[in-house]
């Protein structure tokens, strides 16, 4: 069984999929929260994936390591390990001290440096919105946009400096999965905008045909470098997004709680084929990972100390209300106690005819 630890209410990005192109690897996911695993005080056996790192709190991250630790030392896989994956600001900083990123993302709080590039913009790094605004193309404007900006205040608030990667006018995102061992190509999304989320109508065919292109050359030409960036970056699961310049890749981000293949209604017709083949190739990683481990053991114990649950939000009334539940379901057990309750019910459905 495979279970997938999301932020709570992202958990859409494996529901669309499982719901749609991946009924087939269904009854082989479980999906948690790190809320949920805050309260856990056992776990069933498995293989377990860590995702939405970017979002993680400092005390999600302690409690959902150590549980991580717990699970490996009981032989259980532990992928995107909390304390070992790269944060979007580690992971950009590692592809430009590896020189596969010819710019950098700096933290607006650990001050700008004087050789800063320009132009820049603003985002968070804890989220995937994009860019907070337009290019911004000189240090007054980028200090009047700071001092304007609601997140000014913000950890998370990055100027990161552009790269142009357009060609003919437009720009290509592209982007890849790694399930486990398996390195797979996802999309080319093109766009006039130079914040390409999605495929732009505007495009014409022969971006579709590019797209074509990408998935066939991929394993000859990408594979290899793509491996190597999430490797860096500590990642077994999630997408990396680039572009490409000049013949390189440059590193956008990994998002380790993605999108997986869009519901075939919102896909473009011309793209049906190659969408279809790549949900695939996922529900076949999928398969491959979880039949990777076949666990011994039916459950596994959490011994975690009291300090990282109660950080990461269990409070004293959760405590109570655990105890009182517990109270109750050796209650409910005792001998007359069921009929009693099955009287009780019964009464209420006869006072409402």
């Amino acid at each position: 069984m495979l279970y997938f630890i999301v932020q709570r209410g992202h958990d859409y990005t494996l529901r669309n999929f499982l719901d749609s192109w991946g009924r087939s690897v269904r009854d082989r996911i479980a999906i948690l929260n790190y809320v949920d695993l805050a309260h856990a005080t056992k776990l069933p056996a498995g293989t377990y994936v860590f995702t939405d790192h970017d979002r993680m709190t400092p005390p999600q991250v302690a409690l959902a390591s150590a549980v991580a630790d717990t699970l490996m030392k009981h032989g259980c896989p532990a992928l995107s390990h909390p304390r070992a994956t790269l944060g979007r600001v580690a992971f950009l900083g590692a592809m430009h001290q590896a020189g596969i990123n010819d710019f950098r993302a700096i933290l607006v709080r650990a001050g700008i440096p004087a050789d800063l590039k320009f132009p820049v913009f603003l985002r968070l790094a804890n989220e995937h919105t994009g860019s907070l605004g337009e290019l911004i193309h000189s240090r007054g404007e980028l200090d009047r946009e700071l001092a304007a900006c609601p997140h000014r205040d913000s950890p998370h608030l990055l100027v990161v400096e552009f790269c142009d990667t357009s060609r003919n006018g437009l720009f290509g995102k592209y982007g890849a999965m790694r399930i486990g061992q398996r390195i797979m190509p996802r999309h080319v999304f093109v766009s006039r905008d130079w914040v390409t989320k999605r495929l732009s109508d505007e495009v014409g065919p022969e971006w579709l045909d590019a797209e074509d292109d990408y998935l066939r050359r991929f394993d000859a030409e990408f594979a290899q470098p793509i491996r190597r960036i999430f490797d860096l970056a500590k990642v077994d699961y999630g997408r990396l997004d680039f572009a490409v310049k000049d013949g390189s890749i440059r590193a956008w981000e990994i998002n380790t709680n993605t999108m997986l293949v869009n519901t075939p209604d919102a896909i473009h017709p011309d793209r049906l084929k190659t969408q279809s083949a790549s949900a695939k190739q996922i529900c076949d990683a999928l398969v491959e990972l979880d039949e990777r481990y076949k666990p011994s053991a039916g459950t596994i114990r959490l011994d975690l100390d009291p300090a990282l649950r109660n950080a990461a939000g269990v409070t004293r009334r959760d405590r109570l209300l655990r105890g009182c539940g517990r109270v109750l379901n050796r209650l409910r057990n005792l001998p007359g106690v069921p009929a009693f309750w099955a009287g009780v019910a019964r009464a209420r459905w006869l006072a409402r005819q």
